[in-house]
């Protein structure tokens, strides 16, 4: 639009006005426009939509990966995957009970081993369906996430942001781009889903409490078999309920224990389920558990977790190992006074807010096993899966604070921060293509971790590069002559086939290990074997058996042992019993 502008022009004698038409130009500034576009951006809608966008399309391309640490042992490898005929054997078993060596941890997770089974049956054995699989579930944990946020606290701002620290977090690409972890993105799925409907039956009024109830309870008992973790349920509920309840203590325990009791049911239904289907043994590490090596570690294991949750720098599939063994100011007395500031802090700031409280103690409950056995499982990623819901949506809530600064500076930091996020999950992500990057990634950053350098002398075993792979194995050995470096190099001539070498090797190893690794000794009697010392490998397998007399394996592999040197009677004998160990439930 044309506006008339006035200006005065002096003649001779008077004045005159001159009429100069101009076009009109926006007021708006640039200040303006980006207070307007945060407005925009901080809209629940807008950015519940942005972060499931953005997830999906981080983690897409993981559908072009390949098969990478234990994801081959648990599909194409796997004996009970091959035919439908094989899935009770799920139900019976522990999740790695095919396997002939016990692992340290086993657990009973059937929905998991049912779930990869059905893709390779329907789908096929291609590593993209698995992906796409891994994928969704994180892509849905991600927006249920959102759902339970807003469920509890009313807020779709505060629920969105959280599900972006969710979904977009670097440490979250362990679970999500990783097939076999499965295991937690599913369980998060179901126990997530279990615990908005159970927010949706307590605040109900259409009538429908009942049926919330049921589905609740349901899908609590699918998450218990696929992880553990789901067993808090109940107690997360009675805290719930204990807080928010607005009477005397007897009548707040009662309604807590009323409120709880249906869950309580179900947990003790799957935990009587396992006790009763499962007819192997499970992993040993798991009744293991050194107090004082826990006790001493547990501070600092909190802070690293903390610490990658705020931080997540330096990520890879292995960690250098943190276990703390004595007394120490750095390792233990620092980290465990900010373990004690941090918990009265967040004690005092949820100490009136039952679902403060609530999600105050679903990070510590989910979070309390990873520390508890900590000396076998070590730090992982994938552990605090579960128990980040928590801490996401914590942040959430102060992050949403920053509108008091204008909605501009909302906007701006939470647009950097996911940005910033997305980028770092972007860059973590490659690694988990192939076992080589992985492996390659691991030893750099936990150089003296032996799962790392087992893993990538594996690797490249397993692609031919047996050359590298010795080469590998010497420069482990070093000159300090490290045991681990010496059974390294002992697997690797093994997969060569040079049976006397690598029984020196582990000879050396076993040796300087003090004879006291399991390992070490089953692949020296392993090539004794290969190289015609059968009496030397019964030997080794008597000696451990003297030691640990209820592994059934090694009743297995004696058995083989004795009849590789003609005793065939004896061999009979130690099938049986291995077949006797194998039925008793665990």
């Amino acid at each position: 639009m044309r506006k008339p502008v006035f200006i005065l022009r002096q003649s001779e004698s008077t004045l005159s006005a001159i009429i100069i038409p101009t076009l009109d130009r926006p007021a708006t500034s640039d200040r303006s426009r980006l207070q307007a576009w945060s407005q925009w951006f901080i809209q629940p809608a807008v950015l519940i939509r942005v972060v499931l966008y953005a997830t999906t399309l981080i983690y897409l391309r993981t559908a072009l990966f390949d098969y990478v640490y234990d994801d081959s042992l648990l599909i194409t490898l796997h004996p009970w995957m091959e035919s439908w005929k094989q899935f009770p054997q799920f139900l019976t078993h522990s999740f790695w009970g095919f396997m002939e060596v016990p692992r340290t941890m086993d657990y009973y997770r059937p929905l998991v081993s049912l779930v990869l089974a059905m893709i390779r049956h329907l789908l096929g054995p291609a590593p993209a369906w698995f992906h796409l699989a891994a994928a969704g579930l994180h892509i849905l944990a991600t927006y249920l996430v959102y759902r339970l946020a807003f469920e509890t606290i009313g807020d779709k701002r505060v629920a969105a942001i959280a599900a972006g620290f969710f979904g977009l977090h670097p440490t979250r690409v362990e679970t999500a781009a990783w097939i076999s972890g499965i295991s937690d993105s599913l369980s998060a799925v179901l126990f997530l889903a279990s615990m908005i409907l159970y927010f949706k039956a307590r605040n109900d009024t259409t009538g429908r409490k009942l049926k919330y109830h049921a589905i609740s309870t349901l899908l609590l008992l699918l998450a218990l078999f696929s992880k553990e973790a789901a067993i808090f349920a109940p107690i997360l509920i009675a805290i719930y309920e204990f807080s928010s309840a607005n009477a005397r203590f007897r009548d707040r325990c009662l309604a807590s224990l009323r409120a709880a009791l249906p869950f309580l049911a179900v947990t003790a239904l799957a935990i009587s389920a396992r006790s009763l289907l499962v007819h192997n043994q499970l992993g040993q590490g798991m009744r293991q558990v050194p107090l004082k090596t826990t006790i001493f570690s547990a501070p600092t294991t909190i802070v690293w977790y903390l610490g990658k949750q705020l931080w997540p720098s330096e990520l890879s599939v292995q960690y250098p190992i943190k276990l703390v063994f004595t007394l120490s100011l750095v390792k233990f007395v620092l980290p465990l006074i900010l373990v004690l500031v941090s918990t009265v802090g967040v004690a005092w700031a949820v100490r009136r807010k039952p679902i403060g409280i609530f999600f105050a103690s679903w990070f510590v409950l989910m979070l309390a096993p990873v520390i508890l056995y900590v000396v076998v499982l070590q730090e992982h990623d994938r552990y605090i899966y579960l128990s980040s819901v928590a801490l996401c949506i914590g942040i959430a809530y102060l992050v949403d604070h920053l509108r008091i600064l204008g909605a501009h500076t909302q906007g701006a930091a939470l647009l950097l921060l996911f940005a910033l996020m997305a980028g770092l999950t972007l860059k973590y992500e490659s690694y988990w293509d192939n076992d080589m990057a992985l492996s390659t990634r691991a030893v750099q950053i936990a150089p003296a971790n032996p799962k790392a350098l087992e893993y990538h002398a594996d690797t490249c075993v397993f692609l031919g590069q047996y050359a590298k792979a010795e080469a590998f194995a010497r420069s482990v050995i070093g000159p300090n002559q490290d045991p681990e470096g010496w059974y390294i190099l002992g697997n690797v001539l093994s997969s060569e086939q040079k049976y006397t070498e690598a029984r020196e090797a582990y000879q050396t190893a076993s040796k300087l290990w003090g004879g006291h690794n399991l390992m070490a000794t089953l692949g020296l009697a392993g090539v004794d074997l290969n190289v015609g010392k059968g009496d030397e490998a019964v030997e080794i397998y008597r000696e451990q058996l003297r030691r640990t007399p209820n592994r059934a394996f090694l009743h297995g592999r004696l058995a083989s042992a004795l009849k590789a040197v003609g005793k065939s009677e004896e061999a009979e004998k130690e099938l049986a019993i291995q077949k006797s160990l194998q039925k008793t439930p665990s």
